[in-house]
């Protein structure tokens, strides 16, 4: 199977390109989502030209500014910024969806099941609509599914390096790749055996922020002094977390995932369901701490979906093919 790896991640970037494609000329992702114009202004003209909220999230706009110098210039319509974003996302993407056909395929030896999970998660609103239009959760996404390999294959050594490229792609990496992590060395009795590799990730992720949040802001700037000075406090959080949940996007996503998802869950391993929940969780409460009400929705729904989306295509994939292996009138 691993040899096949290669073709089925080209199979995957191809696809991925081909859903990010209307960002090009079909519309600007950043009428509808501001964050969008941060990040193409980042790959155009480097960190600085962005909002203070967004400087430091540096490994995929900084990527694609590498990919904007080669294609400035040669794109006719198409615009370079994008191009260049969507190059890379599809790269974290087509990566976060062969990541999970190896899970399902570790998990129940079968292919069919495999591509049923990667097509389920590369055919989801979010992927579509939010990781390939212009933002950085593509990278977000994989380094959390990278996170649940490493575990699943018991090669925590790996998960510093993880800490580090993460947090460069976006901060809330950092708390939700900890809680991951201590969830599912709990559940798998591993703790004690693996607690140095989760603290030496909590550490290095802490000091990529760090170092990055300092180095854009001008001066010596920790991590919690920047988490408080995001939180929002104009409005009553039960009318930010009913929001959050209301949001048509949260729908968009899910309105299918969760119902088929849940049905075969339990046939998944316990520490992954566990630890993709209690992150879930996190998430929202974040989303609650950080945002008011007309933003919540969106920023509880893509980590939402970062966060439990592979478990539950995973899940919808093992129930899809049983209910299709079933012979007629059984």
């Amino acid at each position: 199977m691993m040899r096949c790896a290669g073709l089925i991640w080209a199979l995957f970037f191809v696809i991925c390109l081909e859903l990010g494609y209307p960002t090009l000329n079909r519309y600007d992702p950043s009428y509808r989502n501001p964050d969008a114009g941060e990040y193409h202004a980042m790959v155009i003209h480097g960190g600085s030209a962005a909002t203070r909220h967004f400087q430091h999230r540096v490994l995929i706009p900084y990527l694609a500014h590498l990919v904007y110098a080669v294609a400035n210039g040669r794109l006719r319509s198409w615009d370079p910024g994008y191009v260049a974003l969507l190059v890379v996302n599809s790269l974290f993407v087509s990566a976060t969806a062969l990541l999970i056909f190896l899970i399902a395929f570790k998990l129940f030896l079968d292919t069919k099941i495999a591509f049923v999970a990667a097509a389920l998660y590369l055919l989801n609103f979010a992927v579509s609509n939010l990781f390939l239009a212009g933002l950085v959760d593509s990278g977000e996404s994989f380094f959390m599914i990278a996170l649940a390999l490493a575990l699943l294959c018991e090669r925590a050594g790996i998960l510093p390096l993880l800490g580090v490229l993460g947090s460069l792609t976006k901060e809330t990496f950092l708390p939700f790749s900890i809680i991951f992590g201590f969830t599912w060395l709990v559940v798998t009795r591993s703790l004690r055996r693996n607690f140095v590799w989760l603290l030496a990730s909590a550490v290095a992720g802490l000091a990529a922020i760090t170092l990055a949040l300092s180095l854009t802001d001008g001066k010596a700037l920790m991590p919690w002094s920047y988490a408080a000075s995001l939180h929002d406090a104009g409005e009553p959080k039960l009318r930010v977390a009913i929001a959050a949940i209301n949001d048509r996007s949260f729908w968009y996503v899910f309105i299918y995932l969760l119902p088929l998802g849940l049905i075969r869950i339990r046939r998944l391993p316990e520490a992954w369901v566990l630890a993709s929940l209690t992150t879930c969780v996190v998430a929202f409460v974040l989303a609650i701490y950080h945002n008011d009400a007309a933003d919540a929705g969106g920023a509880f729904t893509r980590p939402a979906f970062t966060a439990i989306g592979p478990l539950l295509c995973c899940s919808s994939a093992l129930l899809l093919d049983r209910r299709a292996s079933r012979p007629v009138g059984a």
